[in-house]
């Protein structure tokens, strides 16, 4: 489930990890730790204020952020053999951990101002029942139940049949809706 509009969960940390393009394929360059400046929700601009800095490129990188992810760390590899592998257990880790994949051309003195808001997304389900009121006339609800849920869940939504990671956020930073995806 997508993690836009959400206010009511802890964001404790922020982990950008670089990627530089070689024959194709992106490969593990840098992991940085942000700086979390603003330690609450901003309820004004509707996000966490975080500092990156990153090691200036003269080419494109691939940033993937990953919010909230209990000690991270990260080797040589190609992106999709560490970032779509990570996995995430909110009851053993207690956190959701939240995630997204960003595009540059260059990291330079204008980088910051081209990577201002990047919506995050989170691979937990987010589950609530509606009735129809013509329902109720015949049936009344009591509860509801989860069956087969799984206990863990990969970080990142990554394809290994395609070689490529889920994309939920459009051009100017809204979420897509589930036709367009």
């Amino acid at each position: 489930t997508r993690s836009f509009g959400n206010t009511d969960f802890e964001f404790d940390d922020l982990h950008v990890a670089v990627f530089v393009e070689a024959g194709g394929d992106y490969y593990f360059e840098e992991l940085v730790q942000a700086a979390n400046t603003a330690p609450t929700w901003n309820e004004t601009e509707g996000c966490w204020d975080f500092n990156v800095k990153l090691s200036k490129t003269n080419g494109p990188r691939r940033l993937h952020l990953i919010g909230n992810y209990p000690d991270l760390t990260m080797g040589f590899g190609e992106e999709g053999q560490l970032v779509g592998r990570l996995i995430t257990n909110k009851q053993e880790d207690g956190h959701d951990v939240y995630w997204n994949c960003v595009e540059v051309t260059k990291i330079d003195e204008g980088f910051e101002q081209k990577v201002q808001k990047v919506p995050l997304v989170r691979n937990y389900v987010k589950i609530g029942v509606n009735v129809k009121a013509d329902v109720w006339d015949y049936f009344q609800m009591t509860g509801y139940a989860l069956y087969h849920v799984p206990q863990w869940g990969t970080v990142a939504p990554y394809n290994s049949t395609y070689g490529s990671f889920a994309n939920f956020v459009t051009n100017t930073g809204t979420c897509k809706s589930y036709q367009d995806m």
